[in-house]
C-alpha cells in the first residue's frame, strides 16, 4: 500500500493532469476546500475512508490510488462527463435524453411459427391473433 505522501503526490498529479483546481476537486468529493488543501499540503493525513470519493472524482480506481493496482482504470462515462464544462454537460444530457426517448419508441418484433407447415389457422385463432396484434400496436403507440 502507498504511504500517505505517495497517495497525496499521486492524487495531486492526477488532479493536475485533469486540470482540476482544488476547489473543483473539493466540490466533486463533497468536502471543504480547506480540508483538501491540508491533505495536499501534507499537514493532515489523507482520509482512507474517503478514497472511493476521490477515485470517483478523478476517474480512477481506489485500488490504483492505494497502490494495489499498477495502472489506472480507463475513464468511465461518469468521469468523462464530470470533466466537461457546464454547456457541454447540458449537450450530453440532452443527447442522452433524446437517445432514451428514441430507444423507448423502437419497434419490437413478434414472431410465430408452427412445427406443421400444413396447419391452417382457424377463423377464431386468426381473429385472436389480430386482436393481440392490435393491442400490441396500441401499447406501442402509447409509449
Amino acid at each position: 500500500m502507498r504511504s500517505n505522501d505517495e497517495i497525496i503526490d499521486l492524487l495531486n498529479s492526477i488532479r493536475m493532469d485533469k486540470q482540476l483546481s482544488i476547489s473543483e476537486l473539493a466540490r466533486r468529493v463533497g468536502m471543504a476546500k480547506s480540508a483538501i488543501s491540508r491533505y495536499f499540503n501534507k499537514t493532515r493525513e489523507f482520509p482512507l475512508n474517503r478514497v472511493e470519493d476521490f477515485a470517483k472524482a478523478l476517474g480512477v480506481s481506489s485500488e490504483f490510488i492505494l497502490g494495489f493496482e499498477e495502472s489506472q482504470q480507463p475513464s468511465t462515462i461518469e468521469s468523462i462527463y464530470n470533466d466537461l464544462d457546464f454547456i457541454r454537460k447540458e449537450r450530453v444530457f440532452k443527447f442522452a435524453e433524446d437517445q432514451l426517448k428514441e430507444q423507448k419508441k423502437e419497434a419490437f418484433t413478434i414472431a410465430a411459427h408452427s412445427d406443421d407447415p400444413n396447419r391452417k389457422l382457424t377463423k377464431k385463432e386468426f381473429d385472436d391473433l389480430n386482436l393481440y396484434l392490435d393491442e400490441a400496436d396500441k401499447k406501442f403507440d402509447d409509449k
